[in-house]
């Protein structure tokens, strides 16, 4: 068994809580559980948890995960800078409009 195949609930505090998970859903492993749990959902949000184990997936690569952060961080600097140049394309603009800035 995987080490992220732990057994579900099979420390023996478990097997005496009031509210105990039946014996078959004891016996799953995390991974049963998580996949069943993965079925019920819709796939928009199938989706996500997609996307999500991709992005577990990604960090845990570290060469995956240092291109990721540098590409985060070229895109924000970017979008600054392309805001800024919006607002004073809109400013700009706004000068044409009332005649202020000859074309």
């Amino acid at each position: 068994m995987r080490e992220s195949q732990s057994k579900v609930g099979s420390s023996p505090r478990g097997m005496f809580r009031r509210n105990a998970k039946p014996r078959k859903e004891r016996d799953m492993t995390v991974y049963d559980v998580t996949i069943a749990k993965i079925r019920q959902l819709p796939e928009s949000l199938v989706q996500e948890v997609s996307d999500f184990v991709d992005f577990l997936l990604m960090r845990r690569d570290s060469t995956r995960w240092q291109l990721w952060t540098q590409f985060a961080e070229a895109l924000e600097i970017a979008e600054s800078d392309f805001s800024d140049y919006l607002f004073t394309l809109e400013d700009y603009e706004n000068g044409l409009a009332r005649g202020e800035i000859q074309w």
